[in-house]
């Protein structure tokens, strides 16, 4: 599927490969650029999970209204088990 998204006229635009489940690390290096969650948006374009330490947290991205683009978020061949039919709730 093709997903097309106008100009960003109130921020900047960033884009982000493989997270792999490094969220402290991508919020680090969001603050360093100052990342603005009301005007800027934040493209993924690789996995969210897998190796890191964080990968429900990196999941949970996927409901922030400015982090958008594709991400491979349920390779569950590759993920933990323990993340294996997990919510982002934490109930599951």
């Amino acid at each position: 599927m093709i997903q097309t998204h106008g100009a960003n006229k109130r921020g900047h635009d960033y884009l982000v490969g493989d997270l792999h489940g490094q969220y402290a690390l991508l919020q680090t290096m969001l603050s360093r650029v100052g990342f603005d969650q009301d005007k800027d948006r934040l493209f993924c374009v690789g996995d969210l999970v897998d190796r890191g330490p964080d990968s429900l947290a990196c999941l949970s991205l996927a409901f922030e209204p400015w982090f958008l683009g594709y991400a491979e978020t349920t390779k569950c061949s590759r993920t933990r088990p323990s993340l294996k039919g997990a919510s982002i709730g934490g109930s599951g």
